[in-house]
């Protein structure tokens, strides 16, 4: 079974060689929400709260908040982009919900707990967050969420085998959103030459992964990423820089990809197929990508065959 779940992202660039693995999850509906989250997301490194029961994506939706919560944190715009600055680019909450504290799902997003400021150049961007208030005096959590613009890619398997070359980026945690790389000039990746250097071939116009050159396929390559020869569950992780001519003012960005490498697609642990799954899914259908653990770095895991 292997859906291809970028279809429209490869019409807006006119790509038709490449395919992406991700079992269908169509029928299986999101995952449970999580119970637990990692520590250290907030400034003040305190443990991040299990998300509540109700659902993000539910209040977005007009769902109902708990009782308590008549103001919820807001900054703005639901869409919000990292501009170029000198330091830090910060950003505080337009209202004043009182006093209580502030969380962020999944994990990712730089934010004080205190005053709910917001560290765009320090979060991770091209991801969407369910941002959480508890009012002092109450177990209720309000919320409301908050996507920082940004290129990301999706979990997935290429099977080099079956002509699965290229890995391509999405964008503002929007799964349907036209390629914003199909204008002339709009994106820069690896403009620091910082993931060649490492062996992972991006194309600086379209921010598509060369994957066959990555595992040292290229012209003229003695060696990719996982070096002359690539041996079963070999595991790097490789920063891509990237500017975008778009609401960030071509502020430098960049994202942290995990690639992987096995001989066979039936080598790859199946819970850990689960995992990228469940995350696939959730980012295809614009909602909180977990709501259990880190979300990022999105892995990539390259196998020569089936």
């Amino acid at each position: 079974m292997k859906p291809y779940l970028i279809i429209t992202l490869l019409a807006a660039i006119a790509v038709t060689s490449c395919a992406k693995y991700a079992p269908d999850l169509v029928s299986k509906g999101l995952r449970p929400l999580g119970t637990s989250n990692p520590a250290g997301q907030a400034t003040d490194s305190a443990v991040l709260p299990s998300f509540p029961i109700q659902s993000a994506n539910y209040y977005a939706a007009g769902g109902s908040q708990p009782a308590g919560c008549s103001v919820l944190p807001l900054y703005g715009d639901t869409l919000v982009f990292p501009q170029p600055a000198t330091g830090d680019d910060i950003i505080q909450p337009v209202n004043s919900p009182g006093p209580g504290k502030y969380f962020a799902w999944p994990a990712g997003m730089v934010l004080d707990q205190h005053s709910g400021a917001v560290n765009l150049t320090q979060s991770q961007a091209g991801m969407r967050y369910a941002i959480g208030f508890v009012p002092n005096g109450t177990t209720d959590t309000c919320i409301s969420t908050l996507i920082i613009g940004g290129a990301a890619y999706y979990d997935s398997v290429y099977v080099l085998g079956d002509g699965d070359t290229l890995a391509l980026p999405y964008f503002n945690a929007n799964a349907g959103l036209a390629n914003i790389c199909s204008v002339p000039g709009a994106c820069t990746f690896d403009y620091n030459g910082q993931a060649a250097a490492r062996g992972v071939i991006v194309d600086p116009a379209t921010g598509m992964i060369q994957l066959s050159k990555t595992t040292g396929k290229g012209a003229g390559q003695l060696k990719g990423l996982f070096g002359a020869v690539p041996h079963n569950g070999a595991t790097a992780v490789v920063n891509i820089a990237y500017k975008l001519n778009d609401g960030s003012n071509n502020a430098p960005q960049q994202i942290a990809v995990q690639f992987e490498y096995y001989d066979t697609k039936s080598q790859v642990a199946p819970g850990q197929l689960k995992m990228m799954e469940a995350n696939t899914f959730n980012a295809m259908q614009d909602a909180l990508i977990s709501t259990s653990r880190n979300a990022r770095p999105p892995i990539i895991i390259i196998t020569r065959k089936n």
